[in-house]
């Protein structure tokens, strides 16, 4: 009641008239006494001045002083008219400064503080941010950083607003954790400078490519996982690499455009980079996923059917007689017993880009229950791309073409039935 009695009396005013013009001794009891309002007080109006003076009092020699500008600068927290002063102040350093090393009151008040300050001022991304590894950095805690969140970047930004997964916010997070762990003390105002228009020349590129922001926005989702669970792996890598990244990996796709399982398989590989290889080496892969992309095309192009096709086209091109009706059924026996030695839709489901054994083992396995004539060309096929893993450096081994195949069938009967083959059709 006598807290209450003193807040009615104005008493608030006064204690941050004498926090303002008191004495040494005088002002460390007026901020403890206002703290000891706090409970009661349903706002305390402030000047732009006193705010800066009470964000002072969070880096005082005393521990208590600490704690009691905790206190009360988690009320003005609470109220938007004050929430951005204090954080200009650097209100927001200071209370994470405090959440760390305040008694038992001032971590609690220096923790309900901070929270007021971004859902204040960071709108619907505060809920985004929540378990964040941001909200224990210094550098974020300043107006630089809380200005990438700012929903005037929506018109700026329309692109990656509207993509999806999120994709605007988990790209700027993504930026502020590695600037973050550049500037840990929280530099200086022209180092945080720096570090913003860095991160606004990475979205302004993913902005102006349509395509680039489409791929990558579709895989994003690794990198922003992997940066939460183990962002030391993230210690030297550049955010102005990724846009970059993105540049290759729709170009490579382009080269396996409208082969979906191509598409697919050259997807999961760059998932399985972003999951799982040094970040500081993805723009190598990437680029080295020309030659993927190469394979890709020549294995999933592949197509039996057209094969069958062609041979049966062929036959009256250049035959006639005995000799069309002899190839014809040699055609005929060859394909009949041949469904390929790879099949493609199981040959997507592996991991054969980065374990090429994977592609052996879908060869031989294909061919098990194969004629006797089909399984020894699997076994040759198996054996000749096993000279391609065990090479160095490793290849990615490729398998023999439809033709090629086809056409040895077609040879070996003959041998197997040359005798019959010289009687009957001379």
């Amino acid at each position: 009641q006598t807290a209450l009695d003193v807040v009615e009396a104005r008493g608030s005013r006064a204690l941050l008239s004498l926090l303002s013009n008191g004495s040494a001794d005088a002002q460390p009891l007026a901020l403890g006494s206002l703290a000891a309002l706090v409970p009661v007080a349903r706002e305390l109006k402030v000047s732009a001045s006193q705010i800066r003076q009470l964000c002072g009092w969070l880096q005082h020699e005393r521990a208590d002083c600490r704690d009691d500008a905790a206190v009360v600068l988690a009320l003005l927290a609470a109220d938007d008219r004050n929430a951005r002063a204090v954080l200009a102040a650097g209100g927001g350093q200071g209370l994470l400064r405090v959440s760390r090393t305040g008694g038992d009151d001032g971590r609690k008040s220096a923790d309900a503080g901070l929270a007021q300050l971004a859902n204040r001022l960071l709108g619907a991304y505060a809920e985004d941010l929540r378990g964040s590894a941001l909200l224990s950095e210094n550098l974020f805690w300043s107006v630089d950083m809380f200005s990438l969140f700012g929903h005037e970047l929506d018109a700026v930004y329309p692109s990656l607003k509207a993509a999806e997964g999120n994709f605007f916010f988990e790209l700027v997070h993504f930026c502020c954790i590695l600037a973050c762990r550049r500037l840990p003390s929280g530099g200086d105002a022209a180092a945080r400078e720096q570090e913003v228009l860095a991160v606004k020349r990475v979205l302004e590129d993913f902005q102006n490519e349509a395509a680039a922001l489409a791929f990558f926005a579709s895989i994003f989702s690794h990198i922003a996982l992997r940066s939460r669970q183990r962002v030391a792996d993230f210690a030297d890598f550049n955010a102005a690499d990724l846009s970059d990244i993105a540049h290759l990996g729709v170009e490579v796709l382009n080269r396996v455009r409208g082969m979906t399982l191509a598409e697919g398989a050259l997807t999961d590989l760059y998932q399985r980079y972003l999951k799982h290889e040094p970040p500081t080496q993805w723009k190598q892969l990437f680029k080295e996923a020309t030659k993927t992309a190469y394979n890709l095309k020549y294995m999933f192009r592949e197509s039996l059917s057209k094969t069958k096709r062609k041979f049966v086209e062929h036959l009256d091109k250049n035959l006639e007689g005995k000799a069309r009706e002899l190839f014809s059924e040699l055609i005929e026996d060859a394909l009949g017993m041949y469904n390929g030695l790879v099949d493609q839709e199981t040959l997507a489901a592996t991991d054969f880009l980065t374990n090429p054994q994977a592609l052996v083992n879908v060869v031989r396995d294909g061919v098990a229950d194969a004629d006797e004539r089909v399984k020894l060309l699997g076994e040759i096929a198996a054996k000749y791309m096993q000279t391609y893993i065990e090479h160095d450096p490793p290849m990615l081994p490729l398998t023999p073409h439809h033709t090629q195949v086809c056409a040895m069938l077609i040879l070996s009967q003959f041998f197997e039935r040359r005798d019959e083959c010289l009687r009957d059709f001379d």
